[in-house]
């Protein structure tokens, strides 16, 4: 390991490989506490290196001191979970595999922060093995056998936004991860240069972190053939990348960019469901029922490559269940759609009012119009859609006390928003007597669209 300054939590990470390393190799990059002390105490071999803003420079400098046939990298804020430790001698002494994968799940103080992931932390010591990049460093693999998985736990304390703030990781990242492109800007590591516009995009916000991310797909695109090999922030970053064009209805962009990243790192369920609302958009509601249907039955379980990046766990079940209730309603089969948006409503507010829509559709007025007042108690501002759904629920139900609210709310928008005043201009040219019926507002569905769920990503 590295490490500097990690009295806080050297001990119990040293404490945590007992009876599992035979030696211990600490490289230490100018502690200014004890962490050479506690790390002696553990019958570490402790070396002192001159911290050159590098951390693929320090990880050769602890493999360089490193005796053993196979190396196991820890960071001094992780443990191995005592239950699963033994796996990694076990893992070791596997003559068909020369790196294996170890399970990490990154903790916060209340549990764990995110999914699970797959880790490269132990390798076979052979000729040739380096890490490269100033930060995210990664190992080059030259000339091995093959990989395997092993079932032992390392469980990450770094990242707990307390934790992260305190050692003002955030200005250390964003600093090396600009030197990295700099030093990459002539092109002649496009391996390199990938991961740190990748990291780079995740450093930025918003409309900044899209155009980050555009010039990172273009650029894999671009050099595709020259970054072969396992490279797992390649397709996590491509993954980003479609939810911001999915998000901003770059449809033919987004079907482009889950198929590509399907063909070069192989499929993962939260691309079939990316491809899957694609298709829907485009109007081709049988392939989308089928990417739809891949993604489900994938669950979360990832393969290959999709094994080493993190992504929310629930995120390709969400996607691929509000698309299934999105084809539900294309095909007007409203109780399916009803059953649909009714399980996710729950976990995902954003498809309240297209369950209030399906409800009216189907004749539960009051029901749907409870739904709205659900979810506006959730907001923190009235949306136009929303409230001339209301209205014409209203109309519909006579009722006195909705139409005095929800219209006033419908005539003060109107004069910004043309759909609200065709709602009132329709209404004001009713036929005296006639019932009224969501269906007969197309002006509805022209407000509703649909209001993208989930989060982005994150790594």
């Amino acid at each position: 390991m590295i490490a500097r300054n990690e009295s806080k939590f050297l001990d119990a990470c040293l404490e945590s490989v007992e009876g599992v390393v035979d030696e211990i190799v600490v490289v230490d990059t100018g502690s200014q506490d004890d962490t050479a002390e506690i790390a002696r105490n553990h019958g570490a071999r402790v070396i002192d290196f001159e911290w050159i803003d590098d951390f693929a420079a320090a990880r050769n400098c602890s493999l360089d001191h490193a005796t053993g046939d196979w190396v196991l990298i820890l960071d001094a804020d992780e443990k191995l979970d005592a239950e699963t430790k033994r796996f990694v001698r076990e893992a070791a002494a596997n003559p068909a595999a020369d790196f294996c994968y170890l399970r990490l799940l990154n903790m916060s103080k209340v549990g764990p922060a995110g999914p699970e992931i797959r880790s490269l932390r132990l390798l076979r010591r052979l000729d040739g093995l380096r890490y490269h990049g100033r930060i995210h460093e990664q190992p080059i693999l030259q000339r091995v056998k093959q990989g395997a998985q092993c079932e032992a736990l390392i469980r990450h304390y770094g990242y707990d936004p307390e934790v992260f703030k305190d050692k003002d990781k955030k200005n250390r990242n964003t600093r090396l991860i600009e030197l990295g492109l700099a030093e990459t800007e002539d092109g002649a590591n496009s391996k390199l240069r990938t991961m740190y516009l990748f990291y780079h995009a995740l450093q930025a916000e918003q409309d900044e972190r899209f155009l980050r991310l555009d010039r990172f797909a273009r650029y894999v695109q671009s050099h595709s053939g020259r970054i072969k090999g396992r490279l797992p922030w390649i397709p996590c970053g491509m993954i980003h990348y479609a939810i911001e064009l999915r998000n901003r209805d770059r449809i033919e962009e987004l079907a482009q960019t889950a198929r590509w990243t399907m063909q070069q790192y192989g499929e993962a369920p939260v691309l079939h469901a990316l491809l899957g609302h694609a298709l829907l958009r485009l109007g081709n509601i049988a392939e989308s029922q089928s990417e739809v249907t891949s993604a489900l039955a994938g669950g979360d379980d990832k393969t290959g490559i999709h094994q080493e990046y993190s992504l929310p766990s629930n995120l390709a079940g969400i996607l691929g269940r509000v698309i299934q209730a999105e084809i539900h309603e294309r095909q007007q089969d409203w109780p399916a759609a009803e059953d649909a948006y009714r399980s996710l409503s729950p976990e995902l507010p954003e498809v309240g009012l297209r369950y209030s829509y399906v409800l009216s559709r189907l004749g539960k007025h009051e029901q749907a119009l409870q739904v709205i007042e659900f979810s506006l108690a959730a907001q923190q501002e009235v949306r136009a859609d929303q409230v001339c759904l209301a209205f014409v629920l209203s109309l519909t139900l006579q009722s006195t006390r909705g139409l005095i609210a929800w219209g006033e709310h419908v005539r003060a928008m109107a004069d910004e928003n043309q759909t609200c005043r065709k709602v009132l201009d329709r209404v004001e040219g009713w036929r005296v007597g006639a019932p009224f019926h969501v269906e007969d507002f197309p002006e509805i569905e022209e407000l509703m669209g649909f209001r993208h769920p989930a989060s982005p990503p994150t790594i």
